[in-house]
């Protein structure tokens, strides 16, 4: 139980522009204009979701599956080294 309360509270993280917009909105003072702070909120990130369903069509050309992988592998092993760095304390700059 305590492992997965704590792998939970591990990857439990917030959004800084969140918590920026939540700050933001409490400055108001006022129910509609926190209301309409957040609506705008949502809607300027949304933006940038919207393309997302359109690269679907891109998955059936092998070289973009080739590129995600080769990129996931880059991030990897980016993630990697900065573990590894991390442990090490640093040593291995």
């Amino acid at each position: 139980m305590i492992p997965c309360l704590l792998g939970f509270l591990t990857g439990l993280n917030l959004c800084p522009p969140f918590l920026v917009a939540f700050a933001r909105a409490a400055d108001y003072g006022d129910f509609a204009g926190t209301l309409l702070f957040f609506l705008a909120f949502f809607v300027g990130t949304s933006i940038f979701l919207v393309p997302l369903p359109i690269l679907g069509v891109f998955r059936g050309f092998a070289s973009w599956r080739t590129i995600g992988r080769l990129a996931a592998l880059v991030v990897g092993f980016f993630y990697l080294y900065k573990a590894t760095l991390l442990l090490a304390g640093g040593a291995l700059l």
